[in-house]
């Protein structure tokens, strides 16, 4: 079988299962308290170009993400969202490069039906690239991570005043 027609049979493949795979999504419920919605995405590409007589040049891309939020015992108490997700890309050509990402943010809200809402976040990401063939180099690789956090708290009194609570 000739290169070329391999190559479309597994376009027409991935082609075929990323219209098979539909969007997914869920609903949870824990007790009587914890409420969780999740969903997510996954994805693959494929590119390629051919040259007769020259090079030729393939690409592989995979993506995928997913949100997690919920409350506990009320929105208004406690909300939280996580969202994790990954990336990779590779390119094979004269030389071949990977590209990689991954990571995740988190975030939690508390008490936001009252005058003295906060919230509380968190992301990390990792991330590497690489390129290999290069003349006269062994091959190159870069890492890299970095992490965030965020805290507040905040007042919001009606008119400026405080009431007694009765």
């Amino acid at each position: 079988m000739h290169a070329l027609s391999k190559i479309r049979s597994a376009v027409w493949i991935l082609a075929a299962l990323a219209m098979w795979v539909p969007r997914s999504a869920a609903q949870l419920e824990i007790g009587d308290n914890l409420q969780m919605n999740m969903n997510g995405t996954v994805g693959s590409g494929y590119g390629g170009s051919f040259g007769d007589p020259g090079s030729s040049s393939h690409s592989l891309s995979m993506t995928g993400s997913g949100t997690v939020s919920g409350s506990y015992y009320d929105p208004n108490f406690l909300s939280f969202t996580v969202q994790p997700y990954y990336d990779r890309n590779q390119s094979n050509s004269a030389s071949q490069s990977i590209f990689n990402e991954s990571g995740v943010t988190a975030s939690a809200n508390f008490f936001g039906g009252s005058h003295f809402p906060g919230y509380v976040g968190y992301g990390r990401n990792f991330n590497s690239s690489g390129e290999f063939g290069i003349p006269g180099l062994t091959g190159l690789t870069t890492r890299g991570s970095g992490q965030t956090f965020s805290a507040g708290w905040s007042e919001s009194v009606p008119d400026g005043k405080f009431h007694k609570v009765q």
